[in-house]
């Protein structure tokens, strides 16, 4: 299983957005890469669409990543004076999951102790997602997450002290709905002599392992697999 998490915005204060407590696009940046973790100890395979925090690519190409993604979640917090979690869902059927939407709000929901406002669709006047990064979305499902509201000061102030729970707990859930099960004891590079190497490699993407989340240090390189290796190298550089 793929996941795309898209942090939304971009970095400083031009994407504050009237945010109590530090910038939205910096807020964002700071969940995805805990939401990552707690994916990862999951056993899905996580990119993202903001390599760097100062990263701030358009709309459309955030959407566009999700290809090949069986899910791109776009991490935001809100404004206008409400409260409350709350998911924009793709308003087409064919990338929708309404259910998944219901869980991800139940669960921020419950482990914040904010409002659910529930899932939603907004379509723009051709009746298409109003949203860009919806109306640009390629992976098979993908929704916005609105955590809570960031012009609400005790309500950022609760989700930014607990945002290793919601990850936690977020991870749990969709793990739970997809039937997948959790990897963090049986992948086979734990506690081996190369189990720092193969991380670093990951997080680079110069290296994903097997299927399974396994890599199986111990077995010989294929010439394929060097191949492959090789070529991600010389794009990289």
């Amino acid at each position: 299983m793929r996941i795309l998490l898209d942090p939304g915005h971009g970095a400083g204060p031009q994407f504050n957005r009237g945010s109590k407590i530090g910038n939205e696009g910096d807020n964002n940046f700071k969940m995805y890469l805990i939401l990552k973790k707690a994916l990862e100890k999951k056993g899905f395979e996580v990119g993202t669409t903001r390599n760097k925090i100062t990263d701030n690519p358009s709309l459309a190409s955030r959407g566009q990543k999700g290809k090949g993604y069986d899910l791109m979640l776009s991490l935001h917090t809100n404004a206008g004076g409400g409260s409350g979690v709350e998911v924009w869902d793709d308003v087409n059927p064919k990338y929708s999951n309404k259910r998944l939407g219901v869980i991800i709000c139940n669960t921020v929901s419950t482990t914040v102790k904010i409002p659910n406002r529930g899932v939603k669709y907004r379509k723009n006047s051709s009746g298409g997602n109003y949203y860009g990064v919806l109306r640009n979305n390629y992976a098979k499902n993908g929704m916005i997450v609105e955590f809570c509201f960031h012009d609400n000061f005790i309500e950022l102030k609760k989700y930014l002290d607990n945002l290793e729970l919601v990850a936690n707990n977020l991870a749990t859930a969709i793990a739970k709905y997809y039937g997948v099960e959790n990897m963090e004891n049986k992948i086979d590079y734990k506690g081996h002599w190369a189990e720092k190497a193969i991380e670093e490699v990951k997080e680079q993407g110069i290296m994903t392992g097997y299927e399974d989340g396994n890599f199986r240090p111990d077995e010989p390189v294929t010439r394929a697999e060097l191949a492959t290796v090789i070529s991600k190298m010389l794009k990289k550089n």
